[in-house]
């Protein structure tokens, strides 16, 4: 397990519900980047918005590594659709 603090991360939004998160977690998010074409270590292409802007998949242990990247502005991680009924 990892522990994770809401003021642990500067460029990552979105919580994670528990304090202790598996590292091998999937979490998905929508990623920018400062160099177009850029994709960051550790994340897997969903979708390709535009040259900076895309969605994609990584493990809970790449977030300080995607924190911690210059050429990332910002990581929004998804949260659960809560269901209507």
């Amino acid at each position: 397990m990892f522990t994770t603090k809401s003021a642990q991360f500067h460029k990552i939004d979105g919580s994670l519900r528990a304090a202790a998160v598996d590292p091998d977690m999937i979490l998905k998010a929508v990623v920018k980047v400062t160099e177009p074409g850029y994709v960051p270590p550790g994340v897997t292409v969903r979708s390709q918005i535009d040259e900076t802007l895309l969605t994609g998949e990584a493990t809970a242990s790449t977030l300080p590594v995607l924190d911690s990247d210059p050429k990332i502005v910002s990581v929004s991680l998804s949260r659960p659709l809560r269901i209507i009924d």
